[in-house]
């Protein structure tokens, strides 16, 4: 298998990311692996074999299974997830922000960036 690096910015510029959070520069973050995972096992409470390297994508499926959870589960699963620091958490939805606010892992830890095909993020 090859070598892979791409900086986060180079990847947000190609593809028209919006930056929603990011604890530093885009150009100081590096994406080493070419795979992608969306993390709905592990917002599940199933950790095991989660692979911290690669950019964790969330879709559809993982923005419902959050808003179904309570305030409190939705900010542990979140917490979670971030404590990980993968290199980025894309969300495909962006008008479906709600259940990342006030989670107490942004701030020290993590990076989060939103495509945002049709409208900007209402935070």
């Amino acid at each position: 298998m090859g070598t892979f690096n791409v900086s986060l910015k180079t990847l947000t510029d190609r593809v028209s990311m919006e930056v929603v959070y990011t604890p530093k520069e885009l150009d100081q973050i590096c994406v080493e692996i070419a795979e992608v995972n969306r993390p709905g096992l592990f917002l599940a409470g199933y950790y095991d074999y989660f692979d911290k390297l690669r950019l964790q994508i969330m879709g559809l499926a993982e923005m419902n299974f959050l808003s179904g959870l309570s305030p409190e589960k939705r900010y542990e699963a979140l917490d979670q997830l971030f404590r990980q620091q993968p290199p980025a958490v894309i969300v495909c939805r962006s008008e479906e922000l709600t259940p990342f606010r006030r989670c107490r892992s942004w701030p020290r830890s993590m990076v989060l960036h939103c495509c945002a095909p049709t409208r900007p993020p209402a935070l």
